[in-house]
């Protein structure tokens, strides 16, 4: 076996052979979290089929059946699949929507997959990761850029979008 001498250093301590000679040069210049320090791995609602929707009207109409306070939760839970986790009820989630007179207000688009705009019901009592810290941004006139922290195949690299929507966690997924 012909062996390589490499030479791992802090920070990365990286056990494959790299080229050097313009790493002084490359770390001059500006690191990504400078330029974007606030970032997100996107929306993760964990109630897909229920808060997103090709269709605004019927996204509409499953939150209005939510947010009514005639229906019962078993008729709601049994309805649209929607079960309990730890750290969401369905019963407080639907309280928390009754009580918001302005609920329309959070219908807005997301992107969920590469050019595929939805409907999102972008609202804390159902979405389990909103990322506010990032998609605030993007809930007004704004660009978002997409792409993968690290890619693992063997192709160039292509994985990038840019956005004017909120962004789902698997937006580039195919």
């Amino acid at each position: 076996m012909e062996w390589q001498e490499i030479k791992p250093a802090s920070p990365y301590y990286f056990f494959v052979p790299r080229y050097t000679a313009l790493e002084e040069e490359y770390n001059k210049f500006w690191k990504i979290t400078d330029i974007f320090p606030v970032n997100s791995v996107g929306v993760v609602t964990s109630r897909d089929d229920f808060v997103i929707d090709l269709d605004r009207n019927a996204l509409k109409k499953r939150i209005e059946m939510f947010s009514n306070e005639n229906i019962s939760d078993d008729y709601i839970r049994n309805k649209f699949k929607l079960k309990d986790k730890k750290d969401w009820k369905l019963t407080d989630a639907r309280k928390t929507i009754m009580k918001n007179e302005h609920w329309e207000n959070s219908i807005t688009r997301i992107l969920y997959r590469p050019f595929d705009v939805r409907w999102i019901f972008y609202d804390d009592a159902l979405v389990e990761r909103p990322r506010r810290e990032v998609m605030k941004h993007m809930l007004r006139e704004n660009l978002g850029l997409i792409f993968h922290k690290r890619e693992e195949l063997k192709i160039p690299y292509t994985h990038f979008l840019v956005t004017e929507d909120i962004v789902e966690h698997g937006a580039l997924s195919t």
